[in-house]
């Protein structure tokens, strides 16, 4: 909401670029992205300029790791947050 806001994350990692398209990575390409890609980053996520932004999401996925075997599933659960989630919205 602010006109200078700074995202710690890339963007390759933000929802927007791999969740939000419903149609998007095939279900197998999406479990490996989960699993081999954006888990290990956000593990080893630098704050850049002491950003206390990217040490909060570096320690929240610290010991983080991907139990969900099918990407199917994991595409079900991701269409089922963005029919549902407001995260522009306080409740």
């Amino acid at each position: 909401m602010q006109d200078d806001y700074q995202s710690p994350l890339p963007e390759a990692y933000r929802w927007r670029n791999w969740a939000a398209n419903v149609e998007g990575m095939t279900v197998d390409a999406l479990k490996q992205f989960l699993d081999n890609d954006m888990f290990l980053a956000l593990q080893n996520l630098e704050a850049k300029g002491g950003d206390q932004r990217a040490y909060v999401i570096r320690s929240v996925f610290e010991d983080a790791y991907n139990y969900m075997k099918s990407g199917q599933l994991i595409r079900q659960v991701i269409n089922k947050i963005q029919d549902g989630v407001d995260f522009n919205k306080a409740q």
